[in-house]
């Protein structure tokens, strides 16, 4: 009597046992009903099957639990070469054979399945140059702050790395000179800056008179103030703005157009205010309101452009601190102000007390302080001025250290300790020796 053939689950069970994990998924499934009838659903499964080194899945669904296990231990059998058959094999000589056969088909010289006539095709016009290079602009920096900005084109082929092509555009020797900035503007940017290394490496204090020797003959020394002051960091030499590369979320080289206006709004996002003009669609119009309302606000919060500002300028976020102001101490500085007028009648300190403690006018006062990455203060402020609510301390608070940086950053002609702030910037207290190359960098850009 001829022994049955063993399903593929028994036979997966029989090879791995316990290592081989099944994972069920049940789904629901649409069902053609009657037009105008609410839509009928079934139960069904699919199945995962994990192995020592192979993972499969079942492509459809099924409708039983067990077809949904038996499919997926198929598709493992399939990939693995194991074919169960009904008559197992007896003799040392007849399990030799089959594992051969299994074996063998891992070393043979052709593919069963080659590639199609149309892939070998698309593959060796790829690699011959023969497609259509890829046009992206990009934004030349120069070192030299007499030089203007202007808009190249780089033209990328796929027999190449891009990065030759920036070396090109740097003049740089070949791609291993070219360094690469951290990215730009938005953490979703993947804008960045391409610079060639420096020749010269040495960096103390004994080679500083040699590099003072050289004056401005050696161009690799010439710090290049435009691209260090939206990069954040160092730059040498003429830079390249482009957005090209790979990222994380796509093995396909990324590429986008950079131009002239993309170079201003990535400065014009420095400034305390530039946000403010990006977020209300008016860069030459807009300014940042004197107070804060949130019914007539448009664009960011000030929280968030200030927020956002500290990040540009590579600083920490700024920590807020929200304290509240007691009903009891403002009723005690108002009696010790008004302890030398003539006291009224009991009807009016009556009425002035069920005033007080109907309404409990509990206010917050909210102080901002901004460090570097050291945890060195750079700026503190702290004001009188108390509101109803929290979230309006804070926003307001925000508000009044933006306008107290963007007359700061506007004053640029300014000595450094001979800074005259108005009335509604004050309370601020600043490091003015952390942020005077800041100042001196953008009085540069804007000269």
């Amino acid at each position: 009597m001829p022994t049955a053939v063993p399903t593929p689950k028994a036979v997966v069970h029989q090879r791995f046992g316990a290592k081989a994990r099944y994972t069920v998924e049940e789904v629901r499934e649409d069902v053609g009903g009657c037009p105008g009838l609410a839509p009928q659903t079934r139960n069904v499964y699919r199945c995962a099957l994990d192995l020592p080194g192979l993972s499969v899945a079942t492509p459809g669904t099924f409708l039983r639990k067990k077809d949904a296990e038996q499919a997926a231990a198929q598709i493992a059998l399939d990939k693995l070469g194991i074919h169960p058959t009904a008559n197992s094999p007896t003799t040392p000589q007849e399990a030799w054979a089959e594992l051969i056969a299994r074996i063998s088909g891992f070393f043979i010289d052709e593919s069963e399945k080659p590639y199609s006539p149309e892939a070998v095709d698309s593959a060796l016009e790829r690699w011959s140059g023969t497609t259509d290079p890829v046009e992206v602009e990009a934004v030349l920096v120069p070192h030299m702050l007499e030089d203007e900005l202007k808009t190249v084109r780089i033209n990328l082929r796929d027999n190449e790395h891009y990065m030759s092509y920036v070396a090109a555009e740097l003049s740089a020797i070949d791609s291993s000179h070219v360094l690469v900035s951290r990215t730009i503007g938005k953490t979703s940017s993947e804008i960045r800056l391409y610079f060639a290394a420096a020749n010269i490496h040495a960096v103390s204090d004994m080679s500083k008179h040699a590099l003072d020797s050289l004056g401005d003959g050696d161009i690799n020394w010439q710090v290049n103030k435009r691209a260090s002051y939206i990069c954040g960091q160092t730059i040498y030499g003429d830079a390249l703005l482009a957005n090209i590369g790979y990222t994380r979320r796509d093995s396909e080289l990324h590429t986008e157009d950079v131009n002239l206006c993309s170079y201003y709004r990535i400065l014009l996002g420095k400034l305390p205010d530039g946000n403010c003009k990006m977020s209300r669609d008016s860069i030459l119009a807009a300014e940042l309101p004197s107070a804060y309302s949130r019914f007539s606000w448009k664009g960011l919060s000030p929280r968030d452009l200030l927020c956002s500002f500290c990040r540009l300028q590579r600083l920490p976020e700024p920590h807020f601190a929200v304290s509240r102001v007691s009903c009891d101490t403002l009723m005690s500085a108002v009696s010790s102000e008004e302890r030398g007028a003539p006291a009224g009648s009991a009807e009016n300190q009556y009425t002035n007390d069920v005033r007080i403690n109907k309404e409990k006018p509990d206010l917050f006062k909210c102080e901002v302080n901004i460090r570097s990455r050291k945890q060195e203060v750079l700026l503190e402020y702290s004001a009188a001025d108390t509101w109803s609510k929290e979230s309006d301390a804070i926003q307001n608070s925000s508000l009044k250290v933006l306008i107290w940086f963007n007359n700061y950053f506007k004053k640029l002609t300014s000595k450094t300790g001979k800074l005259y702030l108005s009335e509604s910037t004050a309370g601020v207290k600043l490091d003015h020796f952390l942020w005077i190359h800041k100042r001196s960098t953008l009085k540069a850009l804007q000269s």
